[in-house]
Order: structure tokens, then C-alpha cells, then sequence
């Protein structure tokens, strides 16, 4: 390979998967590994691939050929600093993980093995019910129904020509499909060769630690507001207006990991080209404070009751009361009433540059601006 690789190919795991397989001692244990992390990524949607990618199929192979993933990245067009993000990562992602993608890694390897305690939710939940949801593979690429959209909504935002990285808003209620759209006008944008960023504002959260309770009265307390979760000055800070006008290019993809409440500011810093899109999944990215730093808003819109039933079906796996009737209460309770004072506030289906209708995620329906 050499320094013209498309990016599809840097973000795919067929040349990590190829390079390693003739090197493995277990070459049947690298492909259950490598088709058990989309499963094991659940909760992490957002995640270097490439990197992931790179730290499955090396971590198991000799030093002298560990030695040689530097040479093998940059044949791939990774960036320098990148490169040495991996290199870090591989030395201790068996023993001591820091990053979603190497806590991935790590439970993969932990389920396959038996050996270690699991980090991520998928994870925990496969070492406490084994067998309960067995390792998937990668799921379907969209229908023509599906891709048509994708390829229509792309052609707009790709449109937009500034001198920074595009800044798109994917936000939607919970549970409305917003984070699968994100990833996947990511994938197609890659596929484009156009750098793509990927973010979500699911790990930019206020540590538990730093939430103020809701109400003074100990006996009185609940949970704190959903829409005051999101650290807004963190993705203000540390995403969006380093990618704006005057921006120095240098970000984070994340803060802060609600799943195992770890702090991500150790990560280095990333670079992106001016040429890049970025794409942030989340509820709430057109509150007061973020309302001048996006470029392009996607709203993603779904009946309310299939929300619900897609909340049931997904949540019930890391829930402590998975019983379907708790979980749509939870969901009305919880999550319902934020999410409709801020549709009342800021209008999406009025104001936003797109919108999906997502109920049938098979058939979606477009509306541009």
C-alpha cells in the first residue's frame, strides 16, 4: 500500500485483518475477535475504526511484528500523531485501558479468554449472562430506499463550501435513530474520500461528581435533568469551535465516559484538515449555548411510540429493571418531558436545514431546506 490509500480502505477492517492473519498464532481467535467487535461496540457507536481496528488484530501478534505497526499505519495514510496514539494504546491495552476503542479490545479479549473484568456495558452484560446476546456480525449496509437518502442529504451538506471543517448537528429524541444516521452518512462521506469526523455528545457528559442535586432536600432529590447532563461548554470548548472560523483544527472527540465515569481529557489532541465534515449525534445540539457553531442541522424525527419500543429493546440491556412496562415509564418519566420542551423551543421541524422521518428506518423520508 502506499500513501494514495482511499480512506475507505484506512477505516475498513479487511487490510489490519489481512496483514494479520498469515501472523497470528490462532488465526480462528483473530476472526472471532474481529467479528465480535460491532457487538461489543454498542454503546460506543462513534469510534475510531481504524484504530479499533488496528488494536484487535495487532494486540495478540509477536513484538518484532508490533514493532512494525508504525511503518504499517503510515502506509495506510495515518497521521503522525495518530500513529503514535496506537502505538501508546497497544502496549497497554490488555493491562491497563484508557480509551473506548482500547476498552473494546479489552473485552473482546476478556469474553474470548475468560480472564479479566469487562468495562464496557456490552461487555459487563455478556460476562453476567453468558451467551445471553452473542457477538453479531457488522450489520446490513442500507437498502436503495435508504442509501438514496443518505446519498440526497450528503449532496447538500457537502455542498456547503467553507474555509473550516462542516459542523453538523444530528439531533433527534432519544432513541429516534440519530446515532445510526450519523455513523452512516460518516461511512458514506469516507467512502466519498471527504474526512469525515465523528462525534457524540453522549461522552460529553458533566461527571456525576459535578452535578448539582435537583432539589436541596436530601428526600427529595431525583435524578438530575436530562437536558443538564451535557457538558455544553466541553463540546463548545473542545469541539465545535476548534473546527469554526479562526479554529485551530485541534480537538476532542470526547470528555468524559458515562459507562465507566473516566475522564478522556488524558487523549491527545486530533487534527483535522479543513476539507473534513464533522458529525455529532445527540439530544439537545441546538441549546442556547451551541446554537452559533453549527453549520448544518439534521433533525432526526420518529413517532413518539416507536421511540419508546426501540428505548425498550435497546436499554433493556444495561437497565437494572428491564421489565418492558418500567422501561416505557422510565422513558416518559425520564427523557419524554425534556425532550419536548426543547422541541417547543427550538422548533426543529420549522428551523432545521434537514429533516428525516425516521419511523420506518427502511423508508425514511427527507425534507430539505
Amino acid at each position: 500500500m502506499d500513501g494514495s490509500v482511499p480512506l475507505a480502505v484506512r477505516y475498513s477492517r479487511e487490510p489490519y485483518e489481512t496483514h494479520a492473519r498469515p501472523r497470528h498464532a490462532d488465526p480462528r481467535r483473530l476472526t472471532r475477535v474481529v467479528r465480535a467487535l460491532p457487538a461489543m461496540s454498542t454503546g460506543y457507536d462513534p469510534l475510531r475504526k481504524d484504530l479499533l481496528h488496528a488494536l484487535a488484530c495487532f494486540v495478540e501478534l509477536p513484538a518484532a511484528v508490533q514493532a512494525g505497526l508504525p511503518r504499517f499505519l503510515a502506509r495506510l495514510g495515518w497521521p503522525e500523531a495518530e500513529i503514535g496514539e496506537a502505538v501508546a494504546a497497544l502496549r497497554r491495552v490488555r493491562s491497563d485501558p484508557r480509551t473506548p476503542e482500547e476498552w473494546v479490545v479489552h473485552d473482546v479479549y476478556v469474553i474470548e479468554t475468560g480472564q479479566g473484568r469487562c468495562l464496557t456495558p456490552m461487555g459487563a452484560h455478556l460476562q453476567a449472562h453468558p451467551g445471553d446476546v452473542p457477538p453479531q456480525p457488522a450489520p446490513a449496509p442500507p437498502g436503495a430506499a435508504r442509501l438514496a437518502v443518505l446519498e440526497r442529504l450528503l449532496d447538500r451538506i457537502t455542498a456547503d463550501r467553507r474555509d473550516h471543517p462542516v459542523r453538523v448537528a444530528v439531533d433527534g429524541a432519544t432513541a429516534s435513530g440519530k446515532t445510526t444516521l450519523a455513523t452512516e452518512l460518516a461511512e458514506r462521506l469516507i467512502a466519498r474520500g471527504r474526512p469525515a469526523v465523528r462525534a457524540s455528545a453522549d461522552l460529553f457528559k458533566v461527571p456525576p461528581e459535578l452535578r448539582r442535586p435537583a432539589v436541596e432536600r436530601p428526600d427529595l432529590q431525583r435524578e438530575w435533568p436530562i437536558r443538564r447532563v451535557y457538558d455544553t461548554g466541553a463540546l463548545r470548548g473542545q469541539l465545535l469551535a476548534p473546527l469554526g472560523p479562526g479554529g485551530d483544527r485541534r480537538y476532542r472527540t470526547a470528555t468524559y465516559d458515562g459507562w465507566t465515569r473516566r475522564s478522556l481529557l488524558d487523549r491527545p489532541l486530533l487534527t483535522a484538515p479543513d476539507s473534513a465534515v464533522l458529525l455529532v449525534d445527540g439530544a439537545f445540539l441546538r441549546e442556547p449555548e451551541l446554537e452559533d457553531l453549527w453549520d448544518f442541522w439534521v433533525h432526526v424525527e420518529v413517532d413518539t411510540e416507536v421511540a419508546v419500543e426501540r428505548f425498550v429493546v435497546r436499554d433493556a440491556l444495561w437497565t437494572a429493571d428491564p421489565e418492558p412496562g418500567a422501561m416505557r415509564e422510565r422513558y416518559r418519566a425520564r427523557y419524554q418531558p425534556d425532550e419536548t420542551a426543547y422541541a417547543r423551543q427550538v422548533r426543529p421541524l420549522e428551523r432545521a436545514d434537514a429533516v428525516v422521518r425516521n419511523s420506518d428506518p427502511a423508508h425514511p423520508d427527507l425534507v430539505l431546506r
